[in-house]
Order: structure tokens, then C-alpha cells, then sequence
């Protein structure tokens, strides 16, 4: 759990750096670096184009046509306004099943499970002690020459086997703790958007990026995929 929060302020102090070096895009354009084009995987890029009344309008390209050409991508440019009013439809649908979803994200991630795993994580963590302490005791018992070094090599061996069993047990139960603490991070923030109205903001950047982990944009709508795995669709609108 520490581990993530350290993670997270990381994230949080970067995101700030990257603000100020670069804040039009970070703090002004909540989309930035979220967008992804749905048919060839660039990010798209906010410019200004003209529409059919002349009117000059905030628009999202991929990058990879706007440099390259149709040829390469055949994707279409997305208003802004378009794809503001559609991102806060697909979280509006998505409120409609809050408990339902963090149910869903709660079992899925184990989240149930965590007093076990936390307790199967400290009893690894002791064989693993115990190990050790096992291993200096050998090596006393042969400086003593009161175990023969064949017995010695064997017993070394079989400790060797079972702390690399440990470790790859650990490794795996860490591995679903941190998941644990990252799930659970999302849905408090999530929860207390919801309960703020705050979710529904489609110009903040910060609650934006806390949640989302990117946006699939497509020709008839785009897909919102949240940091815990779930995906958000809509057409647009």
C-alpha cells in the first residue's frame, strides 16, 4: 500500500512538472494525451479548423494524418465540443451503475480477498526468515566441521529450491496487493467524484487523468477506458 502511494504522489509531482513546462496542453486541454486514434493507434492533436458556416472551431486529428496524409490514416477530425458532450454521456451511463461497477471491480481485483492475502503474504515473508536463518546456522554447523560437506551441498541445494519457491510466491502475491492498492485508490476516487458531481466535469484535467486511462476515438464514438479496467462506450453525440 505504501509502495502505491509512493506511486501515486510520483505521478502526481511529474504531472505538475510536466504543467508547468508545458500547461496549455496539461491544464487547459483535459483531452491531451488521452485520445487515441481507433484506427491506427497514434494520439490525436487538437487544432483549430474551419467548418461549413466559416465558423473556426477546436477540432482532434491523429497525428499520424495530419503528418502523413490519408494514405496513412483515414480517420476523421473530431470536434471538440463533440467529444466533450460524448465523454460526459458515456460517464453519465456509467453513474446510472456505480454499485453495480464497483462490485464488479471489487471482486474482479480480489478486493475480498485481501485480509487472506495480506496473511498468506506474512507467512512467506517468515519461511523466508526462517530460511535464512536456517542457511547461517548450516554454514556454522560447517565451519564447525560438525556436517560433511556433501551434507552441506545437499541441504544448500534443497534450501536454494525452496527460496526460489518463496520468492516467485511472493513476487505474485505482491504483485496482487499492489493491484489491491491501485483498484482500491480508483474506486475511492471515483466514489467521491460521483458524490461531488465532479465526474461529470469533461474540462477537468485532473479528475480526467486520476481515472482514465485512455480514450479510444473511432468514426461513430469513442471508448473510455478507466484505470480499472472497465470500458465506458457512446456514440457521439
Amino acid at each position: 500500500m505504501f509502495e502505491m502511494v509512493r506511486v501515486e504522489m510520483q505521478r502526481r509531482k511529474d504531472e505538475k512538472v510536466t504543467a508547468v513546462g508545458n500547461s496549455k496542453y496539461t491544464s487547459k486541454y483535459p483531452f491531451s494525451g488521452l485520445l487515441i486514434c481507433g484506427e491506427c493507434g497514434h494520439k490525436l492533436r487538437r487544432h483549430v479548423r474551419r467548418v461549413g458556416s466559416g465558423l473556426m472551431v477546436p477540432a482532434w486529428g491523429c497525428s499520424n494524418r495530419i503528418s502523413n496524409g490519408r494514405a496513412q490514416c483515414d480517420s476523421h477530425h473530431v470536434n471538440e465540443d463533440t467529444l466533450q458532450n460524448t465523454y460526459t454521456a458515456a460517464i453519465r451511463d456509467m453513474i446510472e451503475d456505480a454499485e453495480e461497477i464497483m462490485m464488479a471491480v471489487k471482486e474482479s481485483a480480489g478486493l475480498v480477498m485481501e485480509p487472506e492475502n495480506k496473511a498468506a503474504l506474512d507467512r512467506i515473508e517468515q519461511e523466508i526468515i526462517d530460511l535464512q536463518n536456517a542457511v547461517l546456522e548450516l554454514h556454522k554447523a560447517k565451519q564447525q566441521r560438525s556436517v560433511t560437506a556433501a551434507d552441506y551441498a545437499a541441504q544448500i541445494k534443497e534450501y536454494s529450491q525452496r527460496m526460489q519457491e518463496l520468492e516467485a510466491q511472493q513476487a505474485e502475491l505482491q504483485t496482487t496487493e499492489n493491484r489491491y492498492a491501485e483498484v482500491k485508490l480508483w474506486l475511492d476516487s471515483f466514489a467521491e467524484h460521483i458524490q461531488s458531481g465532479a465526474i461529470m466535469n469533461a474540462d477537468d484535467s485532473m479528475i480526467m487523468k486520476q481515472l482514465v486511462e485512455q480514450i479510444i476515438v473511432g468514426d461513430d464514438g469513442i471508448e473510455v477506458h478507466f484505470k480499472c479496467g472497465i470500458v465506458a462506450s457512446h456514440e457521439y453525440l
